[in-house]
Formats: structure tokens, sequence, C-alpha cells
């Protein structure tokens, strides 16, 4: 799991392209600048994702599967903007695993079907599509839930792509800071640090 410059997960090519934004309440004066960073990542990103684009949220339910039209993107992460007036923290650790869970599991599957020998097949079949690769963006500011603080998710991450023999960039996962409060950016200090011992890791801060 890799990101060596803010230009790599863009130029992955044919690669799974996955938006998380943090609508804690934190993030609503914010927002509009969420909503322009979407706009161009979103606008470069689903070149190489013929599927189109995911979007999930932190705490509102509502996501967006291989959505291909930028504009119709854009109106839907307007559409929820953080609530005003509601003091509420992310759970980065629930979010993140929620998001990475699926995609491990899309691997371990596609790991014990080559194991079976599965992937022989006749000369009238095509053989199945392997998993491509994934790049996922968070958009945050870093201010969660004081027992959250992303470590889990991505050393499980970490430990099943080491497990299954993937490729250092087989996930990309590059986090986008927001605002500049210290606990945030020590947060995500204290992300990068950890995992830097594990893999090449860096933020786009």
């Amino acid at each position: 799991m890799c990101v060596d410059s803010p230009l790599f997960l863009l130029a992955s090519a044919n690669g799974l392209q996955v938006f998380l934004l943090d609508d804690a309440s934190s993030m609503q004066q914010h927002w509009d600048n969420v909503v322009s960073l979407v706009d161009i990542l979103a606008y470069i990103v689903k070149r190489t994702d013929e599927d189109g684009v995911d979007l999930h949220f932190t705490i509102c339910k509502n996501l967006r599967r291989d959505e291909k039209k930028t504009t119709d993107l854009i109106d839907f992460v307007e559409d929820n903007r953080p609530e005003t007036g509601a003091e509420r923290l992310s759970n980065i650790d629930y979010c993140l695993r929620s998001i990475l869970h699926e995609y491990q599991d899309k691997l371990e599957k596609d790991h014990q079907r080559i194991a079976r020998g599965s992937a022989k097949n006749s000369w009238f079949s095509s053989a199945p599509k392997p998993v491509r690769k994934l790049n996922l963006y968070v958009l945050t500011d870093g201010l969660w839930q004081p027992e959250a603080n992303g470590i889990e998710p991505l050393r499980t991450l970490v430990s099943t792509l080491d497990s299954l023999k993937k490729p250092a960039d087989q996930v990309g996962i590059q986090f986008i800071q927001f605002g500049n409060e210290e606990e945030g950016a020590k947060s995500l200090a204290y992300l990068d640090s950890d995992l830097v011992k594990l893999q090449s890791f860096t933020r786009l801060a």
C-alpha cells in the first residue's frame, strides 16, 4: 500500500476510484472547498474508472456507487452538507473498516478462486477479471472521535495485502486535510508515522 506523490492515485490506470468525505459538524466550514476539490478530482479520476466513482460519507448513510457524471456527483455532495448546530464527530475507524473490508473480501475470494484452480477456463469461456486496484481519497480535518485514529483498519489492510502477496500499489490511500486545527494535524501525523513503519505511505496535506 503506497502513495508516492500527490499524483500517484490520479495516474493509476483502470483503478477503482472511491471518495470518503468527512461530514462531521467541524467540516461544515470547509464544505465549499470540499465541493470544489471533489469536482476537480472526480473529473480527473473518472477517466481511469470505466464504472464511475464511488462516494461515501463518514456520518450520512447516503452513498453513490458507479457515478459517471461529475455534475450529479457534485449535486449529491452539495445536498449532503454537514448539519449546523449539531456537534458530531466521525468514527474514522468504522468508516475505513467498512470500505476496506469489502475490498479485502474481494481480494481474498479472488485468491481462493485461483488457489482452487478455477482460474483455468475452457477455450470457450473467458477468464474472470482480476480485482482492480483501489484508490481511496479521504477528505477530512482529522477531528475524529477520541477512540478512533484510523490505525487498526489500515494495519488490517496491510496484513491482508502481505498475506496475499499483493503488490505495494494494490491500494493507494490519500488523506487530504482541510483546515489547520492542531488536533487534526496531530491525528494525521500520528497516522503517517505509524504506517510508514509498515509500508511506504504518505499524505497530501
